[in-house]
Protein backbone atom coordinates (compact mmCIF):
# COMPACT_ATOMS: atom_id res chain seq x y z
CA UNK A 1 0.00 0.00 0.00
CA UNK A 2 1.92 3.51 -0.97
CA UNK A 3 0.74 5.93 1.17
CA UNK A 4 -0.76 4.11 4.02
CA UNK A 5 -3.39 4.57 5.79
CA UNK A 6 -6.37 6.23 3.24
CA UNK A 7 -7.27 8.38 6.12
CA UNK A 8 -4.63 9.79 7.84
CA UNK A 9 -1.54 8.71 5.20
CA UNK A 10 0.50 7.73 8.46
CA UNK A 11 2.25 4.63 6.87
CA UNK A 12 3.03 3.15 10.61
CA UNK A 13 0.86 0.97 12.35
CA UNK A 14 0.91 -0.09 15.65
CA UNK A 15 -0.04 -2.96 18.30
CA UNK A 16 -2.93 -0.65 19.55
CA UNK A 17 -4.05 0.84 16.20
CA UNK A 18 -2.80 -1.46 13.25
CA UNK A 19 -3.57 -0.60 9.78
CA UNK A 20 -6.35 -3.13 8.35
CA UNK A 21 -6.14 -3.85 4.62
CA UNK A 22 -9.50 -4.34 2.69
CA UNK A 23 -9.45 -8.08 1.37
CA UNK A 24 -11.88 -6.59 -1.45
CA UNK A 25 -11.11 -7.93 -5.14
CA UNK A 26 -8.72 -5.34 -6.15
CA UNK A 27 -8.79 -3.05 -3.57
CA UNK A 28 -5.98 -1.15 -1.70
CA UNK A 29 -7.75 0.29 1.28
CA UNK A 30 -5.59 0.21 4.08
CA UNK A 31 -6.92 2.11 7.37
CA UNK A 32 -5.85 2.61 10.84
CA UNK A 33 -8.04 0.66 13.23
CA UNK A 34 -8.95 4.58 15.03
CA UNK A 35 -9.15 6.05 12.11
CA UNK A 36 -11.63 4.00 10.34
CA UNK A 37 -13.81 3.28 13.42
CA UNK A 38 -12.97 -0.10 13.91
CA UNK A 39 -13.85 -1.50 17.02
CA UNK A 40 -12.17 -4.95 16.98
CA UNK A 41 -9.86 -6.30 14.46
CA UNK A 42 -11.40 -9.31 12.82
CA UNK A 43 -9.19 -12.24 12.52
CA UNK A 44 -10.34 -13.03 9.32
CA UNK A 45 -10.74 -11.09 5.90
CA UNK A 46 -12.13 -7.25 6.67
CA UNK A 47 -13.43 -5.17 4.11
CA UNK A 48 -14.04 -1.31 3.56
CA UNK A 49 -17.56 0.28 3.39
CA UNK A 50 -17.42 0.29 -0.06
CA UNK A 51 -16.70 -3.55 -0.84
CA UNK A 52 -18.89 -4.66 1.82
CA UNK A 53 -21.55 -2.61 0.54
CA UNK A 54 -20.89 -3.50 -2.75
CA UNK A 55 -21.29 -0.09 -4.34
CA UNK A 56 -19.34 0.90 -7.29
CA UNK A 57 -21.11 4.23 -8.31
CA UNK A 58 -18.26 6.99 -7.85
CA UNK A 59 -19.57 9.68 -5.28
CA UNK A 60 -16.62 11.74 -4.47
CA UNK A 61 -14.41 12.67 -7.73
CA UNK A 62 -10.72 13.49 -6.08
CA UNK A 63 -9.61 10.42 -5.79
CA UNK A 64 -10.57 6.51 -5.00
CA UNK A 65 -8.92 6.18 -1.89
CA UNK A 66 -9.68 8.70 -0.02
CA UNK A 67 -13.62 7.79 -1.13
CA UNK A 68 -13.13 4.13 -0.40
CA UNK A 69 -11.67 5.15 3.29
CA UNK A 70 -14.44 7.75 3.57
CA UNK A 71 -15.86 8.45 7.49
CA UNK A 72 -19.45 7.30 7.79
CA UNK A 73 -20.19 10.77 8.86
CA UNK A 74 -19.31 12.56 5.44
CA UNK A 75 -22.65 13.17 3.39
CA UNK A 76 -22.64 11.02 -0.24
CA UNK A 77 -21.10 13.17 -2.61
CA UNK A 78 -19.10 15.27 -0.61
CA UNK A 79 -15.57 15.04 0.47
CA UNK A 80 -13.54 14.70 4.19
CA UNK A 81 -11.56 18.21 4.28
CA UNK A 82 -8.12 16.31 4.23
CA UNK A 83 -9.25 15.43 0.75
CA UNK A 84 -9.77 18.92 -0.16
CA UNK A 85 -6.44 20.18 1.31
CA UNK A 86 -4.39 17.40 -0.48
CA UNK A 87 -5.90 17.99 -4.16
CA UNK A 88 -5.17 21.48 -6.21
CA UNK A 89 -8.78 20.68 -8.01
CA UNK A 90 -10.81 19.49 -5.40
CA UNK A 91 -14.50 18.86 -7.41
CA UNK A 92 -17.39 19.03 -4.10
CA UNK A 93 -21.06 19.56 -5.29
CA UNK A 94 -22.53 23.15 -5.45
CA UNK A 95 -18.75 25.08 -5.97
Amino acid sequence: MIGGCCVCSDERGWAENPLVYCDGHGCSVAVHQACYGIVQVPTGPWFCRKCESQERAARVMVCNSCWLASSENVPPGYIEHHCACASPHPLMPGV
